[in-house]
């Protein structure tokens, strides 16, 4: 049996997350074009506007995500990489069902992201469509921008991903 992945508030500068994010970087600017790349570095993950996650198997780092607080109730996903050895396991879905329902707990109403448009991308918009992410225009200080699709999660009308009871209403 596959053990499950453990998600943890972590460091971006700290190893081997900063070489993740340091592969997740060159491969966006390597299959994106000059001016559409909006993934971070390690060092800029590191603000205290952002919240940053790891996911694990055992010892073995199988990817990250962070939270930016856009604002007290809207926040952007960024940096969503799952390593190489470990795709098609979870790990995506995982951390974004962590980062959602962090995102509940601490009051936030809205979800925001910004992913890349090309074939390179399905899997990530598989991802969010899958998790109820609408597409939407550029937020924030984004463009337009025919390389970046942008979409939203409207936690205020979502349902929580806790169980209800329908004989009490909670």
């Amino acid at each position: 049996m596959t053990p499950a992945v453990r998600i943890v508030q972590d460091d971006p500068l700290s190893e081997p997350v900063s070489t993740l994010l340091a592969e997740h970087l060159k491969h966006m600017r390597e299959i994106t074009p000059a001016g559409s790349v909006h993934a971070m570095d390690a060092q800029n993950l590191s603000s205290s506007s952002i919240t940053f996650w790891s996911a694990w198997f055992g010892n073995s780092l199988a990817g990250c995500g962070a939270l930016l607080a856009l604002s007290k109730t809207d926040g952007e996903i960024k940096s969503m990489r799952t390593a190489r050895e470990f795709r098609r396991r979870g790990v995506a879905s995982s951390l974004l069902k962590h980062i959602i329902d962090f995102a509940r707990t601490n009051a936030y109403e809205r979800l925001y992201l910004e992913t890349g448009a090309g074939p390179a991308f399905k899997a990530a918009h598989d991802l969010y469509l899958g998790s109820r992410f609408q597409y939407c225009r550029a937020f924030g200080s984004y463009e337009p921008d025919g390389n970046s699709v942008y979409m939203t999660l409207d936690l205020a009308s979502e349902p929580s991903s806790r169980s209800v009871n329908p004989k009490d209403g909670q």
